[in-house]
């Protein structure tokens, strides 16, 4: 596996010091034969994004990097910062390791993508894996999840509202597959969410059935995320209809 930075010798280094240091603390839950690359770029075409899995390799974004005093891990491995940087790889390897375990529901979700045919029982496999692969790295907490979830109950997840009620739909659906895994446990969705019933009570359906597909793991068949499906499908009308006024 080659671990690099093509444009900084420093952060080369450092990566190449971060990759062993998840290895050390995690590893004995990843599994990363597939991944033939692991780069460090200024920034990813998805500028929201700070890491992405792509079949074989992973690329990460400069900006939490940047944003270290030192590159010195025994100097600011209990930042908040360094905890950013390996919660995302962390993330993208558990998308890596998952593809191993889980290669239909992969190779399903990314020839969907690649073909800009993304169909709603498609969509719930690609929340599915979204939520298996944050529940393994939700165990490096940050406060810009604690942020997150603050600016998702505020509605910030309406930033799509220029985007056709359908795909702001599944937009918002992935953002909230990140707030229930992030959120506390014993979220009551409903509090939460007081300015919003429809989104409240999406959220809660939503959660249990992540719940109980996961309870159901191992499997590589994505007619086991047909509950996830299913409840998308009850909501999208309501929303669309809600969305449009």
């Amino acid at each position: 596996m080659k671990v690099f930075c093509a444009y900084n010798h420093e952060y080369d280094r450092f990566l190449k010091a971060v990759v062993d240091y998840i290895l050390r603390k995690y590893g004995d839950d990843l599994e990363l034969e597939n991944i033939e690359e692991i780069e460090l770029v200024k920034e990813l075409e998805n500028k929201n994004s700070d890491g992405r899995y792509q079949g074989n390799r992973i690329v990460l974004a400069e900006r939490l990097y940047g944003s270290l005093p030192c590159l010195d891990i025994s100097q600011v491995e209990n930042s908040e910062t360094f905890k950013g940087i390996v919660g995302t790889l962390f993330h993208e390897m558990g998308h890596a390791t998952d593809m191993v375990r889980m290669p239909k529901l992969y190779n399903d979700v990314f020839k969907a993508f690649e073909a800009e045919d993304v169909s709603v029982d498609l969509y719930a496999v690609y929340l599915f894996l979204e939520y298996v692969a944050e529940r393994r790295s939700s165990v490096i907490h940050t406060k810009e999840h604690d942020e997150f979830c603050m600016s998702v109950e505020s509605g910030s997840w309406n930033k799509y509202k220029n985007a056709p009620a359908e795909m702001a739909f599944l937009f918002m659906s992935k953002i909230l597959v990140y707030y229930i895994v992030r959120k506390d446990a014993s979220c009551d969705f409903k509090s939460c969410f007081n300015k919003n019933k429809l989104v409240a009570e999406y959220a809660e359906d939503l959660s249990e059935a992540l719940s109980f597909t996961y309870s159901e793991l191992p499997f590589d068949d994505k007619e086991k995320c047909s509950v996830i499906k299913n409840v998308m499908e009850r909501y999208l009308p309501a929303f669309v209809e809600e969305y449009a006024r």
